[in-house]
């Protein structure tokens, strides 16, 4: 066994035993958050609560079973992605969901399963089945000690828009993902101590060609394990500062075919401050360095500044405008290249209108600079919302989706705009 695949297996171990251990856990709570880091003084327009509009759910002894259902039509005038020759279709998507929460006054166990059907009106080929099943929670020790651990698996879609998306794949392609996420947390008065480890497993189908031909995708399987720990020093009940350091790796399952080895790992370092002030400001910034080295001979490895953060504003109660910035490192799935570094920057702005009118305008700018081939992408996209709360069982949102992509350099990907008009009813009980 390869020091690399020791190390996956170790910590993939490791995450185990601790959800087992741990009875399964996620999600935060006041109840084991100390006043040097509650960050709740300020409720976003998103998060703040509506009692006359919230789901009522099922009582099913300690939990709450809150079933929904969600049915979009959707019109997309560029379906396949293209630069030319532009083909639009209508859409109509069936999401249904159920999700159970345990109503416990300490600890949380929390499941969740989703089913989603997507049928197009002139082109089926482009029809898709999408699944998820989870089950989550969180085992607090004390008021300063807490664990979390998460489970799921899904199956999914590559979107037409995804970068290693094929312009010549006859279907969209098909992938699963298996995740196995564990953290743990420890508050010391004004020190604060936190670990997490997250596993993940995707495993791709192989499809067809528009004209027949065979479409291998079994290079793209891998495994990607991630792990953090930070340490965070409260000056005041306000603000505190940390230091943070993170570890990847990247190893694939079939590597060896084709013609690039697709294995890599890195690391970041990074200072930060976390901070609520009594001005109207939310957020948590941090900046540092970044590295992630490949095993193929000949491609170089990335270095440079590493930025990630979120950024709140509370104008006013009813609106709240919220800016997010990061980088990372993703599987390119591109054969000879073995990933890329996407640098993300995001402004969104949410508005309460009347108590059941919520209007919302999303605006995004991502550069992925590939790693292995000479080419950079830039893609713009914006999205409009306005969601309208008829009572507590129905609520109808409507939205337009822009999305601009360009790619330079010698391998360049595709160049597209999309628009796209989706009108979503949800039903809940």
């Amino acid at each position: 066994m390869s020091g690399k695949m020791y190390r996956t297996t170790s910590i993939l171990t490791g995450v185990i035993a601790f959800v087992l251990s741990s009875g399964i856990a996620l999600a935060q709570d006041d109840a084991s958050t100390s006043s040097y880091y509650n960050r709740s003084r300020q409720i976003s327009v998103r998060d703040r609560p509506h009692p006359e509009y919230d789901q009522v759910g099922l009582r099913e002894g300690g939990f709450l079973v809150l079933p929904e259902l969600n049915v979009t039509t959707l019109y997309d005038d560029n379906i396949y992605a293209l630069s030319n020759h532009l083909i639009g279709d209508e859409e109509l998507q069936l999401t249904g969901q159920v999700t159970a929460n345990s109503q416990w006054s300490s600890n949380a166990l929390n499941a969740f399963a989703r089913i989603g059907q997507s049928v197009y009106a002139s082109h089926s080929s482009e029809d898709e089945t999408t699944g998820a099943v989870g089950v989550d929670g969180r085992l607090d020790y004390d008021r300063s000690f807490n664990g979390t651990g998460a489970v799921s698996y899904s199956s999914n879609i590559e979107p037409r828009t995804a970068v290693s998306a094929s312009p010549d794949a006859a279907s969209p392609v098909r992938y699963d993902v298996g995740d196995v996420t564990g953290t743990l947390s420890k508050e010391f008065n004004r020190l604060k101590l936190t670990g997490s480890v997250q596993f993940d497993n995707y495993m791709y189908d192989n499809g067809r060609t528009t004209s027949g031909g065979y479409l291998e995708e079994g290079y793209r399987d891998n495994n990607e394990v991630n792990a953090t720990g930070s340490a965070s020093y409260a000056i005041s009940p306000d603000v505190a500062f940390f230091v943070a350091s993170s570890i990847s790796d990247f190893s694939y399952i079939n590597n060896g075919v084709g013609v690039l080895n697709r294995n890599s790992n890195g690391y970041r370092a990074d200072v930060g401050v976390d901070f609520e002030l009594s001005g109207p400001f939310r957020g948590r910034l941090a900046g540092g360095y970044l590295e992630q080295s490949f095993d193929a001979a000949g491609v170089p490895k990335f270095s440079g500044y590493d930025v990630s953060g979120t950024l709140q504003w509370f104008p006013t109660q009813l609106t709240t405008v919220t800016a997010n910035t990061a980088r990372t490192v993703r599987d390119s799935g591109i054969l000879t290249a073995p990933a890329y570094l996407s640098t993300l920057i995001s402004l969104s702005i949410d508005h309460e209108l009347y108590r059941n009118v919520l209007l919302g305008a999303k605006f995004n700018y991502e550069d992925d600079t590939f790693q292995g081939i000479k080419r950079e992408d830039g893609i713009s996209s914006a999205t409009l919302s306005a969601e309208y709360l008829l009572n507590r069982g129905v609520a109808v949102s409507l939205y337009y989706d822009y999305i601009n992509q360009n790619s330079t350099g010698t391998e360049r990907g595709a160049l597209f705009v999309i628009n796209r008009i989706r009108l979503n009813t949800r039903l809940r009980y």
